[in-house]
């Protein structure tokens, strides 16, 4: 720790002075929190003379601000120092008395100040909080689109610190994109940074693009405010073609989803090649393409739900994911969605959430 003077009177104005822990009169003061009456500043050791050194007297008396109310226990605010004595007598033990006395008082007053404006800061970032909240919720799709011979499913449970994750559904021309993303930070700036990406993702996607080309064109439009915001999107999106039953796909740095093939019993990572949005300006993203068979189950996940931990300290992880779908491959989409949301508050113990807990699910019929 450090001390700075924060009020005084006979010093000049705009007076800076720096003092450790331990150094000087008022460092030591601090760090035992023991009074010091002095007589003379010059008897002592030159290492503890520190600030002492320009008063003109040679009287000297240092008192730790110690606040004795039982939340504070004993904790050490700063220090008074006085010097200089109008009538140029040494300072008495009733000086030091009175001090004690006054430090007393104002130290109390000063961790009540602290606390007071700590509860103001709280209840800005609450309300900031709970801003970001709306404007995250206000992203999400009220409910998933319907389309014959499939079943889709979608859920984001925010976390207390709001994460920022966003997902959702588009229909056009017999097919439907699949969209999943996660914004790095947790305020209002980041929430709005997403609403923001959420648009254009939403503009290059309505123009009929690729995956590839929709994170491509997403990333060339984003990459400028992201970097002055230093934040950036993973983002991972999936059109599939209900005719051909082929799931077209680009992944922006995101988690890899998985499919879990019914024929086979098997879990298949989807993964691409491709940057998180926002790092570089010019980025190529690798598109691939998977075929899909009745029972097939498609997964989209946030960090939240692997990154989830027990009361060890260990992680969901996606082993674990991917035991859930294989075991409850046969449920509906819904039913699927929520089981695996089940597993992780299980798994968690009611263990709040850190990060917000996002997942999609598409079963093919």
């Amino acid at each position: 720790g450090v001390l700075r003077i924060a009020a005084g009177v006979g010093i000049p104005q705009g007076a800076s002075v720096t003092v450790r822990l331990g150094e000087g009169i008022s460092g030591r003061v601090a760090q035992t929190g023991k009074p010091l009456l002095l007589d003379d500043v010059e008897d002592l050791p030159p290492d503890w003379r520190g600030e002492g050194r320009g008063y003109r007297a040679k009287a000297f008396v240092s008192v730790p601000l110690v606040c004795s109310t039982q939340q504070a226990e004993g904790k050490v605010l700063g220090v008074i120092n006085m010097a200089d004595k109008k009538s140029g007598q040494p300072f008495t033990s009733e000086d030091l008395k009175l001090l004690t006395a006054i430090a007393s008082q104002a130290a109390i007053a000063i961790y009540n100040s602290q606390l007071v404006e700590e509860l103001r800061k709280a209840e800005r970032v609450r309300r900031e909080m709970e801003i970001a909240r709306r404007i995250q919720m206000s992203l999400l799709p009220e409910r998933p689109p319907e389309m014959e011979g499939l079943e889709l499913a979608g859920r984001c449970v925010p976390a207390s610190a709001v994460g920022g994750d966003y997902y959702d559904f588009f229909l056009a021309d017999g097919r439907v994109g699949l969209l999943i993303a996660d914004v790095s930070g947790h305020s209002v700036g980041p929430a709005l940074m997403m609403a923001i990406t959420r648009g254009v993702l939403r503009s290059e996607i309505a123009r009929g693009k690729s995956p590839a080309q929709v994170l491509a064109a997403t990333n060339a439009t984003m990459y400028e405010d992201l970097s002055q915001a230093e934040l950036f999107i993973t983002a991972f999106y999936a059109s599939y073609e209900k005719g051909t039953r082929t799931l077209t796909y680009a992944n922006g740095g995101h988690n890899p989803p998985f499919v879990w093939r019914a024929r086979e019993g098997r879990c298949t990572p989807l993964d691409a090649d491709g940057m998180l949005i926002g790092i570089l300006e010019d980025v190529f993203y690798e598109e691939r393409a998977t075929e899909l068979h009745p029972g097939d189950v498609l997964v989209l996940y946030t960090d939240g739900v692997t990154e989830a931990r027990n009361e060890r300290g260990e992680q969901f992880g996606e082993k674990r994911l991917h035991r859930v779908v294989a075991e409850r491959g046969h449920l509906s989409a819904q039913e699927l969605l929520d089981e695996i949301h089940r597993r992780v508050r299980e798994f968690s113990g009611g263990l709040p959430p850190r990060d917000d807990i996002t997942t999609v699910v598409m079963k093919v019929l």
